[in-house]
């Protein structure tokens, strides 16, 4: 009896099946790593953007509160300065002098010390400062007195109610000064003590 002729096996179709499922799975994965980048790139172009527009307010708002301060200093935190003239000379020997209107203590011995008053008014509620500027300013120093009550060597941080009169003693020694002439000018100073500049002042020194 003759043989019948075995069919071969025909594998090419079962390899390009397996062929196109690796190429589809390939473009898949590689599909989905450029979504994963893209996503990731927008999330920190994002990120970015908003980093941006924070700092962007932070300056604008550092600007708004610099510009506050700044014209609440020129126009509200400084209410006046009134400017008294001095002058002293050291010498041998004594010297008086009747200025009611400067502080004019005429010829001072060495090692010795001389005072002056002066009576200033307040018409609005004001922190009261004293400053000395000139020559031989390092000798003086100074007492507020309010309602005959002495507050203190050198206080800075008076606050005077409105329509009030305090007097302030000024004194001047010339333990450590030389022969000579000196002169300056006593700066007094009004501030606003509820200006939004001194609440900051007040608020750094915390």
């Amino acid at each position: 009896m003759a043989k019948k002729n075995a069919t071969p096996i025909k594998h090419s179709k079962t390899i390009k099946t397996r062929t196109s499922k690796v190429k589809s799975r390939t473009k898949t994965s590689t599909k989905k790593l450029v979504s994963k980048k893209q996503t990731s790139k927008k999330s920190r172009n994002k990120k970015n953007k908003a980093r941006t527009i924070i700092l962007i307010l932070l300056v604008i708002s550092i600007l708004i509160a610099s510009t506050a301060l700044l014209y609440d200093y020129t126009h509200n935190f400084v209410l006046g300065v009134v400017k008294i003239p001095y002058k002293f000379t050291v010498s041998d020997h004594l010297g008086l002098a009747a200025s009611n209107t400067t502080l004019d203590f005429g010829i001072i011995l060495p090692t010795s010390t001389a005072f002056k008053n002066m009576v200033l008014h307040v018409n609005k509620k004001s922190l009261v400062s004293l400053k000395f500027k000139g020559e031989g300013s390092q000798y003086f120093w100074y007492e507020f007195h309010v309602s005959n009550v002495k507050l203190g060597k050198n206080n800075s941080n008076l606050i005077m109610l409105p329509n009030q009169n305090f007097t302030i003693t000024v004194h001047v020694s010339t333990v450590n000064a030389s022969m000579g002439n000196y002169s300056g000018f006593a700066e007094v100073w009004f501030y606003n003590p509820d200006a939004l500049f001194f609440k900051f002042l007040k608020l750094v020194k915390r």
